[in-house]
């Protein structure tokens, strides 16, 4: 397959795991080894972390994709570092490269791949409860995942670590978790969000911290001013910003969100977050206007989950369920696409269709108790319907 004009190659997958190596230019002594984020699309027909990025450069990368989000906690996986490993080889200046759950991976596997800098985007120290028990973004992926403790204990790595990553948001704690476990250099991006990559491409910032980083470091204090200066002009910025107020400024938030979609009426978080700020103050219609046009511009699972979510709450059953039916058409089978679907057919009083899609939820994720309690709800409702 062509990819930013070379050729990149398969050669390993199992299933759960692909990777892609891209050749370098002949004598150069840099090799990239990427790992994936958190993905909405369950396939490997998609581009890796960064993959044009690095191949438009001509620098030689491996790129570690995963299909399922289980924080690579594969028991196979040792296979695919060493598979890796054989790939970086010559390479005298690696670099292991992820963001969120790739930067878990970066930080985590640098030593198995070989490599002497990291670069950490907002990474994650862990999605277990019992190692990081404030963190609840992942919740269901926490519950499916059988956590392998080699991966999910104190982290050792030789390699020169930069870690990037918001300190207003829920990144904190991981980048300090790190921190204790092993030397980091850290640049703390304020109000960049999650993940902070984002803040960092829309400034102009990203790219030649890559590159500085792959050449041996990075002026953390140059890159600090450079953040600060391109606030101003962020999107990125303002959503974080706005979505960090707490529930009595909702107002204050929503002037916050306001400008980012005049500063980049293209940028399709910039619109989300300013829809959550107006269903936040219960401007429903008004959100569900601006979400219609947020997954206009960017139809994924993600914008398209949280738009069926505001329909569903707005009484609008059938047009939530039509969306609910194109995540599970287009995006592959997942319990929450299940039970979007089955909210959507109790609200329009079909229990029995909607109990073959809280049955599908259920299967997917066995330890979700929302799903559990979900029982009671349709057979109340076949019940009421036997006695009417």
């Amino acid at each position: 397959m062509t990819r930013g004009g070379q050729m990149s190659r398969e050669f390993y997958c199992d299933g759960h795991v692909e990777v892609r190596h891209c050749p370098g230019g002949t004598g150069d002594p840099r090799h990239v080894v990427t790992f994936d984020h958190f993905q909405d699309e369950q396939t490997f027909e998609r581009p890796a972390f960064s993959e044009h990025f690095f191949a438009s450069r001509n620098i030689a990368a491996t790129h570690v994709l995963t299909r399922t989000n289980a924080w690579f906690q594969y028991p196979e996986f040792d296979i695919v570092l060493a598979a890796v490993r054989e790939k970086t080889r010559s390479a005298t200046r690696i670099l292991a490269y992820g963001s969120s759950m790739g930067g878990y991976g970066a930080v985590r596997f640098a030593d198995a791949v070989g490599a002497s800098q990291v670069i950490a985007l907002s990474p994650q120290y862990s999605i277990d409860r019992q190692v990081m028990p404030n963190e609840r973004r992942w919740l269901s992926h926490s519950r499916r995942t059988r956590f392998i403790a080699a991966r999910n204990g104190p982290i050792a790595c030789s390699a020169n670590v930069l870690i990037c990553y918001d300190p207003h948001g829920p990144d904190r704690d991981h980048a300090l978790r790190i921190a204790q476990d092993i030397p980091v250099r850290m640049l703390a991006v304020p109000y960049g969000g999650h993940p902070v990559g984002s803040f960092l491409a829309e400034a102009g910032l990203l790219a030649q911290l890559v590159l500085d980083m792959l050449d041996g470091g990075a002026d953390l204090p140059g890159l600090e001013q450079a953040c600060r200066l391109a606030r101003r002009h962020s999107a990125n910025y303002m959503s974080a910003l706005a979505e960090a107020q707490p529930a009595k400024r909702g107002a204050l938030a929503l002037r916050i969100a306001t400008p980012a979609v005049i500063l980049q009426p293209h940028h399709p978080p910039a619109w989300h977050f300013l829809a959550l700020r107006l269903h936040a103050l219960g401007n429903m219609d008004s959100a569900i206007a601006v979400y219609r046009y947020c997954v206009a511009l960017e139809r994924t699972p993600a914008y398209l989950f949280r738009y069926a979510t505001m329909l569903l709450e707005a009484g609008n059953a059938d047009e939530a369920l039509g969306v609910a039916r194109v995540l599970l058409g287009d995006f592959g089978v997942s319990p929450h696409y299940h039970y979007l679907a089955f909210r959507a057919l109790l609200a329009m009083n079909q229990p029995r269709l909607s109990a073959g899609h809280l049955y599908a939820a259920l299967v997917a994720d066995r330890s979700n108790p929302v799903y559990w309690r979900a029982i009671g709800r349709i057979m109340q409702k076949i019940a009421r319907n036997m006695i009417s």
